[in-house]
């Protein structure tokens, strides 16, 4: 997120870039957007069930379609670039092997989130390091 807010004004106000160039660096800033807005909109939907019931099992089916519809896209996005970057993985493996992905996207929904206020109060968060032990040099 700080690094969305801090790099989008730069993209979008730079005139040595193309309209491809500027996409390019706006997608996957855009992307952690994406995901703190996904996770609003499932507090939300369920907040609305709760307090409204009578909305009903068409809201919730509603719910679900949109949630199945998010899915499939992000299965056949990630396959055509499976497939766009030479990995040609079997469509069986793939099959298997994707059945994680929706759970860590929605993992990612919810840190990102819980981001949120911290971000847009500007207050910054400093990546440490692990302490690593040892040495992996050798002498000669």
């Amino acid at each position: 997120g700080q690094v969305a807010l801090k790099l989008l004004p730069r993209v979008l106000r730079n005139p040595d870039l193309s309209f491809s160039e500027r996409w390019g660096g706006l997608f996957p800033l855009f992307a952690w957007f994406g995901h703190v807005m996904f996770a609003v909109t499932m507090i939300l939907a369920v907040i609305a069930l709760l307090l409204k019931p009578s909305l009903g099992w068409r809201f919730a089916l509603f719910v679900y379609a949109v949630y199945l519809f998010g899915w499939a896209a992000l299965f056949g996005s990630m396959l055509i670039a499976n497939r766009f970057v030479g990995r040609n993985t079997p469509l069986w493996r793939y099959v298997i092997d994707f059945q994680i992905v929706p759970y860590l996207t929605l993992y990612v929904c919810w840190a990102n989130l819980r981001s949120l206020p911290a971000t847009l109060m500007g207050r910054s968060r400093v990546f440490l390091r692990t302490p690593k032990r040892g040495s992996a040099s050798t002498s000669s």
